[in-house]
């Protein structure tokens, strides 16, 4: 394809179409050499491997070159177009591009994503499913599932000595997994009281299940609500004061006017002293221009200076006690505590 003038700016796709190309060409290969369906030669895989890290790069490159000129649509046409032969093998990438729940991030995918267990079409299916699930963004789900285990265990900590109850509430809990971890880590796991909302009563299906299989129904709350009429006054929930409060994936579907609504709900439910935590994607996401075009799964990006700013604007009135990204670098999160004397 020839070189699109854009906004005064040359923008080149011989790196994305080089990029999709060798993926075919080592897939070619391993066709030619019989190597179906034997193991896959390490050095055809390896330029699977490469050639796919390259298009997700080339595909971010160009996103940011094109962010708000007339040639976008174009750039994210020729991204999908060099990516659906891909797609369409991953069993994973095929659900996150066609969303059967009818929306991104339903909490289905979710799980899938933190399974990990990859699956896909035709002899190199599977392969190319692990490839998707190891680029940066799924990681990243995997890790900041840890992380908030890692969180809800220093919140257990800080009140061990009261020898009482913790009270943590998860918004848009989709499947909670970073719950049950807690329960098989925590030293006093009888004592934390759960609330897990969601919208998705499938979510808290799913949920359930998994709480009457670990024998926890006296530990997790499920409630059915949407957090836009929760947050906004619509309707209103029967809380315990929380010593916790936490969004692993939600707020970066919704703009700074919302956000702020929220964030103020929740400090209204937190006991003087606990705390607010709300992961967002960062916008160095390298997998974004992937996600936007390929995947059609847009997200608001806020930097750490984006959730300082809603923080402020909120009743906390203040930055960010503390901002941490998980290893990836891909999700922030970002937290503050509510003060043990408050003006409301």
């Amino acid at each position: 394809m020839q070189p699109v003038n854009c906004s005064n700016k040359i923008l080149d796709f011989s790196l994305i179409e080089t990029s999709a190309y060798a993926v075919k060409r080592a897939m070619a290969q391993i066709v030619l050499q019989g190597n179906t369906p034997k193991p896959i030669d390490e050095t055809l895989s390896k330029q699977i491997e490469s050639g796919l890290k390259h298009l997700m790069l080339a595909s971010n490159d160009l996103l940011i070159a094109t962010q708000g000129s007339d040639q976008a649509k174009l750039v994210g046409e020729k991204i999908l177009t060099e990516y659906l032969p891909f797609l369409s093998l991953s069993e994973n990438a095929t659900r996150w591009l066609l969303k059967p729940a009818g929306y991104a991030g339903d909490f289905e995918t979710i799980n899938l994503i933190y399974e990990n267990q990859p699956k896909g079409k035709g002899f190199l299916g599977d392969f190319i499913d692990a490839c998707f699930l190891n680029y940066p963004a799924p990681k990243a789900v995997r890790n900041r599932r840890n992380l908030m285990v890692e969180e809800i265990l220093a919140t257990e900590a800080s009140v061990y000595s009261e020898n009482r109850a913790i009270n943590v509430m998860s918004l848009a809990c989709g499947p909670s997994r970073e719950v049950f971890d807690y329960f098989t880590r925590s030293k006093a796991p009888n004592k934390a009281k759960f609330t897990c909302i969601d919208i998705d009563y499938h979510a808290l299906a799913f949920v359930a299940d998994l709480r009457k299989q670990r024998g926890l129904v006296q530990n997790i709350r499920l409630e059915c609500a949407n957090l836009i009429h929760l947050a906004t006054g619509k309707r209103s929930l029967s809380l315990e004061p929380q010593d916790l409060i936490y969004s692993i994936g939600l707020i970066d579907y919704f703009d700074d006017n919302f956000v702020v609504k929220l964030i103020n709900y929740a400090y209204c439910h937190l006991k003087p002293g606990g705390r607010l935590i709300l992961g967002n994607f960062h916008p160095s996401n390298p997998c974004r221009g992937f996600q936007d075009w390929a995947l059609q799964w847009k997200l608001i990006y806020r930097s750490e200076e984006d959730m300082n700013r809603l923080f402020k604007e909120s009743l906390f009135n203040k930055s960010c006690d503390r901002i941490r990204l998980e290893p990836e670098g891909v999700n922030l999160f970002a937290s503050a505590v509510r003060p043990n004397s408050s003006k409301l």
